[in-house]
């Protein structure tokens, strides 16, 4: 089900390096409850049962089509002209081009992806089973690398020079995007299912612990 947000675009601030770069590449994606604006005048889901995603007139919230995927999509990234869709069940990425959902095509990465995101020049898969995540050259599809994090690594953000993955085991692994070698590691609340960067700030939502962490990139 969807509900149309009117006038999405005009209620963002750009506020910082990373969102900035995915908001001028017209995409705001909400994965948790499968949004993807790929454009001015698209937007897109993606259906866990029906194992495809549906592109929609953001416009009008008419449906515009439907397009295959891999096993249970769970996760839904856009970098500036392809949609990637992490794959649960399959343990792979699909790449669709955004103007027609044509396939560009399957990539595998670790096991039971459950978070995607960009980060202007590539794509990072989080591998909940394999606590690990997985780089992608965006252009093409290429494996770059594969990088240990925390126990059953669930949510990723970009802060415009590193990558951050909340684990589910009560922490946080910082690494540097442009190497995928490991910074840190910060303790949060308990069960950590959500990871955001606010243009100075990282932020983790806490399940269990019915908390969020405040990370200021200045001192860390």
């Amino acid at each position: 089900m969807f509900t149309r947000i009117a006038s999405l675009t005009t209620t963002l601030t750009l506020r910082g390096p990373a969102l900035a770069r995915n908001l001028m590449g017209r995409c705001f994606c909400l994965g948790v409850v499968g949004l993807c604006l790929s454009g001015p005048a698209f937007a897109g889901s993606f259906s866990f049962l029906g194992n495809n995603v549906s592109k929609l007139q953001s416009s009008t919230g008419a449906t515009i089509g439907n397009y295959a995927t891999g096993s249970a999509p769970w996760d839904v990234a856009f970098d500036g002209v392809n949609i990637w869709v992490a794959n649960y069940d399959d343990n792979s990425v699909t790449k669709l081009l955004a103007s027609t959902g044509a396939t560009v095509g399957n990539y595998p990465v670790g096991a039971n992806p459950y978070a995607i995101a960009f980060d202007g020049s590539n794509i990072w898969v989080v591998n909940n089973s394999s606590g690990s995540v997985t780089k992608l050259q965006a252009s093409n599809g290429a494996g770059l690398g594969s990088y240990s994090v925390g126990g059953t690594p669930w949510a990723i953000a970009f802060d415009g020079n590193n990558i951050w993955v909340a684990n589910y085991g009560g922490s946080v692994t910082k690494l540097l995007a442009s190497t995928g070698a490991t910074l840190a590691t910060y303790p949060v609340g308990g069960s950590p299912k959500g990871v955001v960067f606010d243009g100075s700030n990282i932020w983790i939502a806490s399940y269990s612990g019915q908390s969020v962490t405040k990370i200021p990139l200045s001192s860390h």
